[in-house]
């Protein structure tokens, strides 16, 4: 029997579709996300715009211009939650723990007043309903699927996430200035805004790795760390944001061309997935643990068959 890895220089899309996606994206989506200051009109409608019209919509378009299959392939893991307890755990709990545990250390921690089941009420509805549901899902679908994915296929985890992380912050710099006041304010928020979002991308690419390329968990991983942020036993505003990069740093080293596990064994696949392949028996690995999230399948775009490995086509065998 051999063992295949996945090959990280395969594109799923076209990249200049996804290059000119992404410009597009970036630049009119700064627009719509400013213009709602500019007219005296709430956030939450250049936002909805943005996501729906420009994000999901523009997927869309881009996904069908690579031919049949091509909306198959966006929206793959789209209803995936089969992740295993402690992945699911993890996804949902990790960064808000982390932001009460920053705020206890630096003593900015509110015991709440009604106990803690309304707090956590709160929580969950802002994530899983709120977040997940309505917004971060779809948002997603375009930052995820579409953009990151395709980046990480052809750079690998880090290249591919920092690429991400300067068309993602850059949409997002009218919501950090919006009701500063003044200059000086506004530029610490975009400061901290572009030395999160690598760290936040980053982190949504090892979790969309780590469950086997689920957009349902990457969309209420988004949606966590934004409810994370209006913890009310919280009492300020960078807390969650130095949550999120300690959850984003912790865990072992990569180990060079394996699927990266984040936290440890906590979201390791731990079933095989083989096939015959090419008249030989295959089986898919992440740093030397099989895989559940590999499977042998016909390609989304292309007509040749093929392994694919975390959703990447494989084009190297080892022994």
């Amino acid at each position: 029997m051999r063992t295949t890895t996945a090959s990280p220089n395969v594109d799923a899309f076209d990249h200049r579709l996804v290059v000119r996606y992404t410009i597009i994206t970036t630049v009119v989506g700064l627009a719509i996300m400013a213009a709602p200051a500019l007219i005296g009109q709430p956030s939450e409608a250049g936002a909805l715009v943005m996501t729906y019209g420009l994000l999901l919509g523009g997927s869309v378009l881009t996904a069908r211009r690579a031919g049949p299959g091509g909306i198959r392939l966006l929206f793959s893991g789209l209803l995936r939650w089969r992740i295993g307890w402690a992945n699911a755990a993890v996804v949902v709990g990790a960064v808000p723990l982390a932001t009460i545990g920053v705020a206890a250390v630096t003593g900015t921690y509110v015991a709440p007043e009604g106990g803690w089941l309304p707090v956590i009420g709160s929580y969950l509805f802002s994530t899983l309903v709120f977040g997940a549901l309505l917004l971060n899902l779809w948002e997603e679908t375009g930052w995820q699927g579409m953009v990151q994915r395709h980046f990480m296929g052809r750079h690998g985890l880090v290249k591919g996430s920092l690429l991400t992380a300067v068309p993602f912050a850059i949409v997002h710099i009218p919501l950090q200035i919006r009701g500063t006041s003044g200059m000086r304010e506004a530029l610490v928020n975009v400061g901290v805004l572009f030395l999160m979002a690598p760290a936040a991308r980053y982190l949504v690419g090892r979790t969309d790795y780590a469950t086997g390329g689920s957009l349902l968990a990457v969309g209420v991983l988004h949606a966590s760390w934004n409810a994370s942020g209006q913890l009310s036993v919280v009492d300020g505003d960078l807390q969650y944001v130095i949550g999120l990069v300690l959850v984003a740093v912790v865990g072992p080293g990569r180990r060079r061309g394996a699927v990266p596990v984040w936290l440890g064994r906590a979201l390791r696949p731990s079933r095989p997935a083989s096939g015959v392949y090419g008249g030989r028996q295959l089986t898919c690995t992440a740093g030397g643990e099989r895989s559940a999230a590999a499977r042998l399948e016909p390609p989304a775009v292309s007509s040749a068959p093929r392994l694919r490995c975390f959703g990447v086509p494989v084009r190297q065998a080892v022994p």
